[in-house]
Protein backbone atom coordinates (compact mmCIF):
# COMPACT_ATOMS: atom_id res chain seq x y z
CA UNK A 1 0.00 0.00 0.00
CA UNK A 2 1.45 3.79 -0.66
CA UNK A 3 -0.01 6.55 1.31
CA UNK A 4 -3.35 5.56 1.85
CA UNK A 5 -5.71 6.31 4.78
CA UNK A 6 -5.11 3.82 7.73
CA UNK A 7 -8.86 3.57 8.01
CA UNK A 8 -9.34 1.99 4.48
CA UNK A 9 -6.66 -0.04 4.75
CA UNK A 10 -7.45 -1.41 8.21
CA UNK A 11 -11.13 -1.85 7.13
CA UNK A 12 -9.71 -4.58 4.02
CA UNK A 13 -7.88 -6.02 6.67
CA UNK A 14 -10.62 -6.86 9.07
CA UNK A 15 -12.72 -8.09 5.77
CA UNK A 16 -9.83 -10.22 5.44
CA UNK A 17 -10.01 -11.39 9.05
CA UNK A 18 -14.11 -11.88 8.71
CA UNK A 19 -12.96 -14.34 5.82
CA UNK A 20 -15.21 -17.55 6.28
CA UNK A 21 -11.68 -19.65 5.28
CA UNK A 22 -9.55 -21.66 7.64
CA UNK A 23 -5.87 -21.44 6.44
CA UNK A 24 -4.94 -17.82 5.80
CA UNK A 25 -1.54 -15.70 6.23
CA UNK A 26 -1.81 -11.73 4.91
CA UNK A 27 1.05 -10.13 4.45
CA UNK A 28 1.08 -6.13 4.09
CA UNK A 29 3.54 -4.77 1.94
CA UNK A 30 3.91 -1.12 2.75
CA UNK A 31 5.65 1.64 0.68
CA UNK A 32 4.45 4.96 2.37
CA UNK A 33 6.26 8.01 3.00
CA UNK A 34 4.54 8.84 6.06
CA UNK A 35 4.51 7.38 9.33
CA UNK A 36 1.39 8.19 10.09
CA UNK A 37 0.25 6.78 7.05
CA UNK A 38 1.06 3.11 7.84
CA UNK A 39 2.23 3.15 11.89
CA UNK A 40 -1.82 2.51 12.91
CA UNK A 41 -2.21 -0.53 10.06
CA UNK A 42 1.45 -1.70 11.55
CA UNK A 43 -0.88 -1.51 14.86
CA UNK A 44 -3.94 -3.54 13.33
CA UNK A 45 -1.55 -6.26 11.84
CA UNK A 46 -0.51 -6.58 15.76
CA UNK A 47 -4.00 -6.89 16.92
CA UNK A 48 -5.26 -8.77 14.33
CA UNK A 49 -2.42 -11.49 15.55
CA UNK A 50 0.30 -13.56 14.06
CA UNK A 51 -1.49 -14.67 10.58
CA UNK A 52 -1.00 -10.46 9.63
CA UNK A 53 2.76 -9.30 8.87
CA UNK A 54 3.27 -5.83 7.83
CA UNK A 55 6.46 -5.04 6.37
CA UNK A 56 7.37 -1.72 5.44
CA UNK A 57 9.66 -1.01 2.48
CA UNK A 58 10.42 2.51 2.57
CA UNK A 59 9.19 5.28 -0.11
CA UNK A 60 11.10 5.21 -2.88
CA UNK A 61 10.37 4.22 -6.49
CA UNK A 62 12.38 0.76 -6.56
CA UNK A 63 10.74 -0.32 -3.21
CA UNK A 64 6.94 0.22 -4.60
CA UNK A 65 8.15 -1.57 -8.05
CA UNK A 66 9.17 -4.42 -5.59
CA UNK A 67 6.38 -5.02 -3.46
CA UNK A 68 4.93 -7.72 -5.24
CA UNK A 69 7.89 -9.65 -5.82
CA UNK A 70 9.04 -9.52 -1.79
CA UNK A 71 5.84 -10.40 -0.71
CA UNK A 72 6.27 -13.39 -2.93
CA UNK A 73 9.55 -14.26 -1.31
CA UNK A 74 8.10 -13.62 2.12
CA UNK A 75 5.23 -15.77 1.56
CA UNK A 76 5.39 -19.54 3.14
CA UNK A 77 7.13 -22.27 0.77
CA UNK A 78 3.60 -24.30 1.80
CA UNK A 79 1.32 -21.83 0.12
CA UNK A 80 -0.53 -22.72 -2.85
CA UNK A 81 -2.36 -20.03 -3.50
CA UNK A 82 -1.63 -16.09 -3.92
CA UNK A 83 -4.11 -13.32 -4.37
CA UNK A 84 -4.05 -9.62 -4.04
CA UNK A 85 -6.15 -7.14 -3.05
CA UNK A 86 -6.10 -3.41 -3.25
CA UNK A 87 -6.29 -1.39 0.06
CA UNK A 88 -10.03 -0.25 0.45
CA UNK A 89 -11.50 -2.74 -0.99
CA UNK A 90 -14.14 -4.80 0.23
CA UNK A 91 -14.86 -8.49 0.01
CA UNK A 92 -17.58 -10.54 0.85
CA UNK A 93 -16.82 -13.11 3.61
CA UNK A 94 -17.41 -16.12 1.55
CA UNK A 95 -14.81 -15.09 -1.26
CA UNK A 96 -12.25 -17.48 -1.04
CA UNK A 97 -14.46 -20.31 -0.05
CA UNK A 98 -16.43 -19.83 -3.27
CA UNK A 99 -13.54 -18.80 -5.59
CA UNK A 100 -10.24 -21.04 -3.99
CA UNK A 101 -11.48 -24.41 -4.56
CA UNK A 102 -11.62 -23.96 -8.77
CA UNK A 103 -7.94 -23.95 -8.95
CA UNK A 104 -8.17 -27.67 -7.66
CA UNK A 105 -8.30 -27.75 -11.06
CA UNK A 106 -4.92 -29.01 -13.20
CA UNK A 107 -3.89 -26.27 -15.43
CA UNK A 108 -5.37 -23.41 -13.82
CA UNK A 109 -3.44 -20.89 -13.44
CA UNK A 110 -5.58 -18.23 -11.89
CA UNK A 111 -8.94 -16.61 -10.72
CA UNK A 112 -9.83 -13.44 -11.45
CA UNK A 113 -12.95 -12.59 -8.93
CA UNK A 114 -15.91 -10.13 -10.20
CA UNK A 115 -16.55 -6.65 -8.49
CA UNK A 116 -19.95 -5.56 -7.51
CA UNK A 117 -21.42 -2.62 -8.87
CA UNK A 118 -23.06 0.27 -7.22
CA UNK A 119 -26.90 0.40 -5.99
CA UNK A 120 -29.43 2.67 -7.93
CA UNK A 121 -29.17 5.05 -4.45
CA UNK A 122 -25.31 5.56 -4.82
CA UNK A 123 -23.81 8.73 -6.33
CA UNK A 124 -24.02 9.40 -9.98
CA UNK A 125 -20.36 9.63 -10.09
CA UNK A 126 -20.01 6.27 -8.32
CA UNK A 127 -22.19 4.69 -10.98
CA UNK A 128 -20.17 6.46 -13.71
CA UNK A 129 -17.11 5.25 -12.61
CA UNK A 130 -18.42 1.65 -12.62
CA UNK A 131 -20.47 2.15 -15.64
CA UNK A 132 -16.89 2.63 -17.23
CA UNK A 133 -15.68 -0.63 -16.47
CA UNK A 134 -16.54 -3.63 -18.77
CA UNK A 135 -18.80 -5.99 -17.88
CA UNK A 136 -17.12 -9.01 -16.74
CA UNK A 137 -18.24 -12.28 -18.21
CA UNK A 138 -16.94 -15.55 -18.79
CA UNK A 139 -13.98 -14.83 -22.08
CA UNK A 140 -11.55 -16.70 -24.07
CA UNK A 141 -8.46 -14.97 -22.20
CA UNK A 142 -8.68 -12.84 -18.87
CA UNK A 143 -7.25 -9.78 -18.02
CA UNK A 144 -6.05 -10.09 -14.59
CA UNK A 145 -6.52 -7.21 -11.91
CA UNK A 146 -4.91 -5.94 -8.61
CA UNK A 147 -8.14 -6.49 -6.52
CA UNK A 148 -9.57 -10.14 -6.36
CA UNK A 149 -7.54 -12.10 -8.43
CA UNK A 150 -6.10 -16.00 -6.94
CA UNK A 151 -3.16 -17.06 -8.63
CA UNK A 152 -1.81 -20.80 -8.08
CA UNK A 153 1.32 -20.41 -6.57
CA UNK A 154 3.65 -23.08 -8.78
CA UNK A 155 2.82 -21.18 -12.09
CA UNK A 156 3.36 -17.76 -10.51
CA UNK A 157 6.81 -19.29 -8.99
CA UNK A 158 7.55 -20.80 -12.70
CA UNK A 159 6.76 -17.44 -14.31
CA UNK A 160 9.55 -16.01 -12.08
CA UNK A 161 7.18 -13.27 -10.29
CA UNK A 162 5.77 -10.25 -11.46
CA UNK A 163 7.70 -8.06 -13.89
CA UNK A 164 8.59 -5.13 -12.17
CA UNK A 165 9.15 -2.55 -15.44
CA UNK A 166 5.69 -3.49 -16.59
CA UNK A 167 3.30 -0.78 -16.64
CA UNK A 168 0.60 -2.95 -14.91
CA UNK A 169 2.59 -6.00 -13.23
CA UNK A 170 -0.99 -8.16 -12.62
CA UNK A 171 -2.24 -7.59 -16.13
CA UNK A 172 1.47 -8.18 -17.89
CA UNK A 173 1.36 -11.49 -15.68
CA UNK A 174 -2.16 -12.38 -16.62
CA UNK A 175 -0.90 -12.68 -20.28
CA UNK A 176 2.23 -14.34 -19.70
CA UNK A 177 0.72 -17.44 -18.00
CA UNK A 178 -1.98 -17.78 -20.53
CA UNK A 179 0.41 -17.49 -23.39
CA UNK A 180 2.03 -20.10 -21.03
CA UNK A 181 -0.50 -22.53 -21.57
CA UNK A 182 -1.74 -21.91 -18.06
CA UNK A 183 -5.91 -21.49 -18.07
CA UNK A 184 -7.85 -18.34 -16.29
CA UNK A 185 -10.96 -18.22 -15.37
CA UNK A 186 -13.47 -14.98 -14.76
CA UNK A 187 -15.92 -15.26 -12.14
CA UNK A 188 -19.49 -13.98 -12.67
CA UNK A 189 -20.76 -13.66 -9.48
CA UNK A 190 -19.43 -10.00 -7.57
CA UNK A 191 -17.78 -10.79 -4.21
CA UNK A 192 -15.78 -7.43 -3.78
CA UNK A 193 -15.65 -3.92 -4.19
CA UNK A 194 -12.85 -1.55 -4.85
CA UNK A 195 -13.65 2.00 -3.96
CA UNK A 196 -14.43 3.91 -6.57
CA UNK A 197 -12.47 7.13 -7.85
CA UNK A 198 -13.07 10.19 -5.50
CA UNK A 199 -13.70 12.71 -8.26
CA UNK A 200 -12.81 13.16 -12.00
CA UNK A 201 -9.24 13.73 -12.03
CA UNK A 202 -8.97 10.12 -10.25
CA UNK A 203 -10.54 8.79 -12.74
CA UNK A 204 -8.66 10.44 -15.74
CA UNK A 205 -5.17 8.80 -14.35
CA UNK A 206 -6.55 5.66 -14.20
CA UNK A 207 -7.81 6.09 -17.44
CA UNK A 208 -4.67 7.27 -18.81
CA UNK A 209 -3.06 4.05 -16.88
CA UNK A 210 -4.79 1.80 -18.73
CA UNK A 211 -3.80 2.95 -21.70
CA UNK A 212 -0.39 3.37 -21.33
CA UNK A 213 -0.83 -0.40 -19.63
CA UNK A 214 -2.36 -1.60 -22.85
CA UNK A 215 0.08 -0.09 -24.97
CA UNK A 216 3.14 -1.66 -22.62
CA UNK A 217 1.57 -5.06 -23.00
CA UNK A 218 1.13 -4.83 -26.94
CA UNK A 219 4.93 -3.97 -27.06
CA UNK A 220 6.32 -6.44 -24.73
CA UNK A 221 3.75 -9.22 -26.43
CA UNK A 222 3.76 -8.21 -29.94
CA UNK A 223 5.21 -11.39 -31.10
CA UNK A 224 2.26 -13.83 -29.68
CA UNK A 225 -0.68 -10.58 -30.14
CA UNK A 226 -0.03 -9.88 -33.52
CA UNK A 227 1.08 -13.14 -34.95
CA UNK A 228 -1.92 -15.10 -35.78
CA UNK A 229 0.37 -18.62 -36.05
CA UNK A 230 2.02 -17.85 -32.80
CA UNK A 231 0.63 -20.83 -30.55
CA UNK A 232 1.33 -18.51 -27.43
CA UNK A 233 -2.45 -17.90 -27.67
CA UNK A 234 -5.86 -19.31 -28.98
CA UNK A 235 -7.46 -17.17 -31.78
CA UNK A 236 -9.97 -16.13 -29.40
CA UNK A 237 -7.54 -15.57 -26.51
CA UNK A 238 -5.99 -12.82 -29.08
CA UNK A 239 -8.79 -11.50 -30.57
CA UNK A 240 -10.33 -10.93 -27.07
CA UNK A 241 -7.15 -9.47 -25.79
CA UNK A 242 -6.45 -7.21 -28.80
CA UNK A 243 -10.47 -5.79 -28.70
CA UNK A 244 -9.69 -4.53 -25.31
CA UNK A 245 -6.68 -2.58 -26.69
CA UNK A 246 -8.51 -1.19 -29.93
CA UNK A 247 -10.33 1.46 -28.61
CA UNK A 248 -7.54 3.49 -27.36
CA UNK A 249 -6.69 3.47 -30.95
CA UNK A 250 -9.60 4.26 -31.97
CA UNK A 251 -9.27 7.62 -29.56
CA UNK A 252 -6.62 8.43 -31.21
CA UNK A 253 -8.04 8.50 -34.53
CA UNK A 254 -10.84 10.44 -33.05
CA UNK A 255 -7.66 13.56 -32.07
CA UNK A 256 -6.15 13.06 -35.19
CA UNK A 257 -9.42 13.67 -37.07
CA UNK A 258 -10.29 16.53 -34.87
CA UNK A 259 -6.58 18.17 -35.15
CA UNK A 260 -7.32 17.86 -39.34
CA UNK A 261 -10.86 19.29 -39.30
CA UNK A 262 -9.36 22.62 -36.76
CA UNK A 263 -6.48 22.92 -39.56
CA UNK A 264 -9.00 22.98 -42.64
CA UNK A 265 -11.40 25.34 -40.83
CA UNK A 266 -8.48 27.49 -40.86
CA UNK A 267 -8.95 27.69 -44.53
CA UNK A 268 -12.31 29.61 -44.33
CA UNK A 269 -10.51 32.70 -42.97
CA UNK A 270 -8.88 33.45 -46.06
CA UNK A 271 -11.32 31.72 -48.80
CA UNK A 272 -14.89 31.68 -47.40
CA UNK A 273 -15.73 29.10 -49.55
CA UNK A 274 -16.85 26.06 -47.98
CA UNK A 275 -16.52 23.90 -51.04
CA UNK A 276 -12.81 23.61 -50.15
CA UNK A 277 -14.04 21.87 -47.65
CA UNK A 278 -13.78 17.95 -47.53
CA UNK A 279 -16.86 17.78 -45.69
CA UNK A 280 -18.54 14.19 -46.73
CA UNK A 281 -15.15 12.41 -46.03
CA UNK A 282 -15.26 14.32 -42.45
CA UNK A 283 -18.71 13.79 -41.84
CA UNK A 284 -18.18 9.92 -42.45
CA UNK A 285 -15.15 9.43 -40.28
CA UNK A 286 -17.02 11.16 -37.15
CA UNK A 287 -20.29 9.14 -37.89
CA UNK A 288 -18.06 5.80 -37.29
CA UNK A 289 -15.74 7.15 -34.75
CA UNK A 290 -18.61 7.79 -32.24
CA UNK A 291 -20.90 5.45 -33.09
CA UNK A 292 -18.53 2.37 -33.16
CA UNK A 293 -17.27 4.11 -29.39
CA UNK A 294 -20.76 4.04 -28.88
CA UNK A 295 -21.37 0.18 -29.91
CA UNK A 296 -18.63 -0.80 -28.47
CA UNK A 297 -19.23 0.58 -24.88
CA UNK A 298 -23.05 -0.65 -25.42
CA UNK A 299 -21.76 -4.25 -26.00
CA UNK A 300 -20.06 -4.18 -22.57
CA UNK A 301 -22.45 -2.27 -20.66
CA UNK A 302 -24.06 -4.08 -17.73
CA UNK A 303 -27.52 -4.05 -17.88
CA UNK A 304 -29.22 -0.86 -16.50
CA UNK A 305 -26.00 0.95 -17.10
CA UNK A 306 -25.69 1.33 -20.55
CA UNK A 307 -26.13 5.35 -21.20
CA UNK A 308 -23.56 6.06 -18.54
CA UNK A 309 -21.40 3.58 -19.93
CA UNK A 310 -21.75 5.52 -23.50
CA UNK A 311 -21.36 8.46 -21.62
CA UNK A 312 -18.02 7.32 -19.68
CA UNK A 313 -16.71 6.17 -23.40
CA UNK A 314 -17.36 9.46 -25.45
CA UNK A 315 -15.57 11.68 -22.25
CA UNK A 316 -12.38 9.14 -21.92
CA UNK A 317 -11.73 9.77 -25.78
CA UNK A 318 -9.36 12.98 -25.38
CA UNK A 319 -7.98 11.92 -22.69
CA UNK A 320 -6.65 8.11 -23.98
CA UNK A 321 -5.98 9.46 -27.22
CA UNK A 322 -3.70 11.99 -26.21
CA UNK A 323 -2.07 9.74 -23.59
CA UNK A 324 -2.06 7.27 -26.76
CA UNK A 325 -0.02 9.40 -29.15
CA UNK A 326 2.50 10.97 -26.13
CA UNK A 327 3.43 7.07 -25.15
CA UNK A 328 3.82 6.28 -29.26
CA UNK A 329 6.20 9.70 -29.17
CA UNK A 330 7.94 8.70 -25.98
CA UNK A 331 6.64 11.75 -24.28
CA UNK A 332 6.08 12.09 -20.99
CA UNK A 333 3.12 11.93 -19.09
CA UNK A 334 -0.44 13.44 -20.57
CA UNK A 335 -1.15 17.21 -19.32
CA UNK A 336 -5.09 18.00 -18.07
CA UNK A 337 -5.42 20.94 -20.37
CA UNK A 338 -4.75 18.76 -23.69
CA UNK A 339 -7.56 16.74 -23.62
CA UNK A 340 -9.84 19.76 -21.88
CA UNK A 341 -9.26 21.85 -25.19
CA UNK A 342 -9.39 20.21 -27.99
CA UNK A 343 -13.26 19.84 -27.70
CA UNK A 344 -13.76 23.51 -26.71
CA UNK A 345 -11.20 24.24 -30.09
CA UNK A 346 -14.10 22.76 -31.91
CA UNK A 347 -16.79 24.32 -30.97
CA UNK A 348 -14.95 27.58 -31.88
CA UNK A 349 -14.29 26.28 -35.29
CA UNK A 350 -17.89 25.16 -35.57
CA UNK A 351 -19.36 28.39 -34.90
CA UNK A 352 -16.60 30.13 -37.50
CA UNK A 353 -17.53 27.69 -40.17
CA UNK A 354 -21.20 28.71 -39.96
CA UNK A 355 -20.45 32.64 -39.55
CA UNK A 356 -18.06 32.10 -42.47
CA UNK A 357 -19.97 30.40 -45.16
CA UNK A 358 -23.17 30.59 -44.21
CA UNK A 359 -25.49 27.26 -44.59
CA UNK A 360 -23.24 25.84 -47.42
CA UNK A 361 -21.06 24.95 -44.64
CA UNK A 362 -23.57 22.77 -42.24
CA UNK A 363 -22.78 19.06 -43.42
CA UNK A 364 -18.86 20.61 -41.97
CA UNK A 365 -20.53 21.88 -38.83
CA UNK A 366 -22.33 18.45 -38.29
CA UNK A 367 -19.23 16.60 -38.94
CA UNK A 368 -17.53 19.37 -36.00
CA UNK A 369 -20.61 18.72 -34.06
CA UNK A 370 -20.13 15.08 -33.36
CA UNK A 371 -16.20 15.39 -32.82
CA UNK A 372 -17.48 17.45 -30.14
CA UNK A 373 -19.23 15.25 -28.48
CA UNK A 374 -16.68 14.00 -26.26
CA UNK A 375 -16.24 17.57 -24.88
CA UNK A 376 -19.84 17.68 -23.59
CA UNK A 377 -19.84 14.45 -22.48
CA UNK A 378 -16.94 15.52 -19.92
CA UNK A 379 -19.07 18.15 -19.59
CA UNK A 380 -21.54 16.09 -17.88
CA UNK A 381 -19.48 13.79 -16.36
CA UNK A 382 -18.10 16.71 -14.27
CA UNK A 383 -21.51 18.05 -13.08
CA UNK A 384 -22.10 14.00 -11.86
CA UNK A 385 -22.90 14.13 -7.84
CA UNK A 386 -20.21 12.51 -5.85
CA UNK A 387 -20.21 10.45 -2.87
CA UNK A 388 -17.65 11.19 0.69
CA UNK A 389 -15.19 9.14 -0.92
CA UNK A 390 -11.40 8.71 -1.25
CA UNK A 391 -9.79 7.64 -3.87
CA UNK A 392 -7.44 4.40 -4.00
CA UNK A 393 -3.62 5.43 -5.04
CA UNK A 394 -2.61 2.16 -6.03
CA UNK A 395 -2.66 0.54 -2.97
CA UNK A 396 -1.26 -3.24 -2.91
CA UNK A 397 -1.79 -6.18 -0.25
CA UNK A 398 -0.64 -9.87 -0.85
CA UNK A 399 -1.60 -13.07 1.31
CA UNK A 400 -1.20 -16.50 1.17
CA UNK A 401 -2.84 -19.51 2.54
CA UNK A 402 -1.59 -23.46 2.80
CA UNK A 403 -4.50 -24.79 0.66
CA UNK A 404 -7.21 -27.53 2.96
CA UNK A 405 -9.97 -27.03 1.24
CA UNK A 406 -9.09 -23.59 -1.38
CA UNK A 407 -6.54 -20.87 -1.04
CA UNK A 408 -6.19 -17.09 0.07
CA UNK A 409 -6.00 -14.05 -0.83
Amino acid sequence: MQDVSPVEACATLDALDALDYPALDVLVVDTSSSPAAWEPVAEHCARLGPRFRFFHLGCHAAARRAALNFALEETSAGAEVIGTLEAGCAVHAAWLRRTAPLLSRPGLGFVQGAWTTPGPDAPGFERFAAASRPVTLPAAAVTMRPSLALIRAEALRLAGGWTESAADQHAELGLRLQRQGWEAVQMVEPLGCPLPPADLPAWEKAQAAAVRSDLDLLRRHADVLLNPLHPGLSPAQRWHLLGQMLPAFTDLLWLASSGFALIATLLLLPLRDASVLPASPLLLASLALMGGRALVALGQARPGARLLAVLASLAAMPLRGVTLGQALLGRGTWRAAWPARLPALLGVALLLSVLLAGGAALPWALALALLGLPGLAALLVGRLPRGPLTAPQGRYGLASARRISGSAF
